[in-house]
């Protein structure tokens, strides 16, 4: 068999296995996965931004709302909604999210092979790379434990274009007149900087090895660098319309929050013991590949000691930085979110390994014994792999009558909140979050967390994380849950219900099994929680009377027996704009971070609009000239941008064919 035909057929069984080992998460109900019915609302919020045409707005759905691609650009929603267009839009935002899934995990397998390429691996060795990445699978991002325990869909969506833009950066530096390597690796960066930024901070890490060696192997001259100076601004230029409005507005974010880091001989002791990145065993394999390519493989695969160097590099560096600066951001990320990326460049070696082997295994056949090999270890890997996929389990019927009950009773511009009783809820409701279930079965706006980061309030979850077990410095009662715009709050335990009860402000309306759900009174002299509008040491009434684009724009009358400011149930953000009966009046940032608005005595219509930030249309051009760009740069003919690199000499250590032919 030729060795590119033995390639296809491995690169069709990785992929077909890549959709094997999804199966069991194939069916009516939405994917696992802790984030997975809160993802089902960010899209839908994503989507209707995007179809509006819009670079960005915002999203009420969580604590108190907020900008929709604040953190985490638009690479997922765009995604989304090329999928809904293939089904002619009759898939629901679940199946678009089920089809996501699949898609992001079986991707890795065909951009792990054009890595292996790139990094000069053969034809047989490449495709059982691409059988290996099906492997890497970390809670923290890239593989099926990231997506169908933890829902990290965004990370896995950019973890097939980081390997794709490596691999074009590593061919552009190596040949480049070769111009559409520099435009691949430009695209896909771009895609990774809107998609996942943490992703993007990877790159470098994982491409300063590789690009070292491979500079080593073949010399770099101007026209080298030249090239990876233009991916990189191709990469900002493409991506401007959302990186400008992100760099301008990031202290406008909420906290970021991480997983525990261990220190380094625990993560390699974990690794060792299949507890984490690969299943159990495949990790003693993994280190003959790396152990046979320092020994042995080095003159045949020189590129391979870059990947090596890239992933136990990106260990070493990132637990170093955080045991130096365990408060600093990045640090407390990138020893989890870099893991998975760390594991696919570490399968690397052993494909080549498995390539070699093959060869003495099969002296006719050796690409398809390659091939052959590389598919038994994954499926004999396969039983802890198909572990993770799955539905989302069956919810209990209190849950549906509760979401049933809150889609009546809470206004569609107010929210609710959820007590959490982790990890008691799970075997009583069923789910793991049973408050993200609510707000996606409801349809309602919930005061409970998802991306605290993305929240300008994030201060506001600990009234819903304290909810059952208040302290000295957090104790929610029913004023506070009114200045949130919270009109009921579901409790599951009983001694929760009993309390606030009797704390007053709370006023029991529905009980379904072990959920009731309470209605949140207004305090006195205040208007209601339904009109998300509190008035600071005054009295007075409002009422909302316009919401319009899932608040985007609201419109209240609000009345005070004396001059005051009024606080707004929505997070703060410099992209609000305000009027009073017509005039534009400042909006002020509250100590708690909501919107304020300085109401004089009287009645008065207050009007609220989320502004589209100048910043993303200059950014738009940049993008679209970039675009432009790179269609000139490839349609422009190869000999007259060869003679001028020749006439300026900067072909002399590099010549051209064409140029050396003259």
């Amino acid at each position: 068999m030729e060795p590119r035909t033995a390639a296809r057929l491995g690169l069709a069984v990785a992929v077909s296995l890549g959709l094997w080992l999804t199966n069991p998460a194939w069916g009516p109900r939405p994917p696992s996965g802790d984030d997975v019915m809160a993802l089902i609302v960010r899209l839908d919020d994503g989507m209707r931004v995007l179809r509006s045409g819009h670079l960005d707005g915002w999203s009420p759905a969580f604590l108190t709302g907020h900008p929709q691609f604040l953190h985490y650009g638009p690479g997922v929603a765009v995604g989304a909604l090329f999928v809904s267009a293939a089904s002619f839009g009759q898939l629901s935002t679940s199946g678009v999210l089920s089809v996501l899934f699949v898609v992001a995990y079986a991707a890795i397998a065909p951009a792990m092979w054009f890595l292996g390429r790139s990094l000069r691996l053969g034809h047989a060795a490449s495709a059982v790379a691409a059988l290996l990445a099906l492997l890497v699978t970390s809670p923290y991002g890239v593989g099926l434990a990231g997506l169908y325990e933890t829902g990290l869909l965004a990370h896995t969506v950019a973890a097939p274009f980081v390997c794709v833009a490596l691999a074009a950066t590593v061919r552009a530096m190596s040949h480049p007149r070769r111009r559409r390597w520099i435009v691949a690796a430009a695209a896909c960066l771009a895609v990774v900087v809107t998609t996942h930024v943490l992703s993007a901070l990877v790159a470098p890490l994982l491409a300063a090895p590789l690009l070292a060696v491979a500079a080593r192997r073949s010399g770099v001259g101007l026209r080298s660098l030249s090239a990876l100076g233009v991916v990189l601004l191709g990469a900002a230029g493409l991506s401007a319309f959302w990186l400008l409005p992100y760099l301008a507005h990031f202290p406008e974010r909420g906290d970021i929050t991480a997983w525990p880091t261990p220190s380094l001989i625990v993560r390699l002791g974990d690794i060792a013991a299949g507890d984490i990145l690969f299943p159990p065993g495949i990790a003693l394999i993994v280190s003959c590949g790396w152990v046979w390519l320092v020994l042995f493989g080095r003159p045949r695969y020189p590129l391979l000691i870059g990947a090596l160097l890239a992933s136990g590099g990106l260990l070493l560096f990132a637990h170093a930085l955080h045991a130096a600066a365990p408060s600093n951001e990045i640090a407390a990320q990138l020893a989890n979110r870099g893991l998975g990326y760390a594991g696919l460049l570490a399968v690397l070696p052993l494909a080549a390994l498995i390539a070699f082997a093959a060869e003495r295994i099969s002296a006719s056949q050796p690409d398809l014994a390659a091939v052959a090999l590389g598919a038994l270890v994954v499926v004999a890997a396969s039983g802890s792999l198909r572990d993770a996929p799955g539905q989302q389990p069956e919810a209990h019927a209190s849950l549906h009558a509760t979401a049933a009950a809150l889609r009546r009773l809470v206004p569609p511009h107010a929210r609710f909140a959820t007590e959490r009783d982790f990890p008691a809820e799970v075997a009583r409701l069923g789910v793991r979050h049973p408050d993200l279930w609510l707000a996606q079965r409801s349809g309602r706006n919930t005061l409970n967390t998802f991306g605290v980061e993305l929240s300008p309030t994030p201060k506001a979850r600990f009234l819903t994380e304290f909810l059952s077990r208040p302290s000295a410095r957090v104790r929610p009662d029913a004023g506070t849950f009114a200045r949130h715009g919270v009109t009921h709050v579901v409790t599951l335990v009983p001694a929760t219900t009993t309390r606030l009860v009797g704390q007053g402000g709370f006023r029991r309306v529905a009980q379904h099994g072990s959920l009731t759900i309470l209605e949140v009174d207004s305090p006195a002299g205040q208007p209601p929680p339904a009109s998300l509008v509190s008035l600071e040491t005054t009295t007075g009434t409002a009422q909302l009377t316009k919401w319009r684009d899932r608040g985007e724009s609201l419109t209240l009358r609000v009345r005070a027996d004396k001059g005051t400011t009024a606080s707004l149930a929505v997070g703060w953000s410099s992209r609000w704009r305000a009027t009073l009966d017509g005039a534009g009046v400042p909006v002020l940032r509250r100590p708690d971070r909501l919107v304020g608005i300085a109401v004089p005595a009287g009645a008065h219509t207050v009007t609220l609009r989320f502004r589209q930030d100048p910043l993303a249309y200059v950014g738009a051009a940049i993008s679209i000239g970039t675009v432009v760009a790179g269609v000139v740069l490839l349609g422009r003919r190869r000999r007259s941008l060869d003679r001028l690199w020749t006439e300026t000499g900067a072909l002399r250590r590099f010549p051209s064919k064409n140029a050396t032919n003259q």
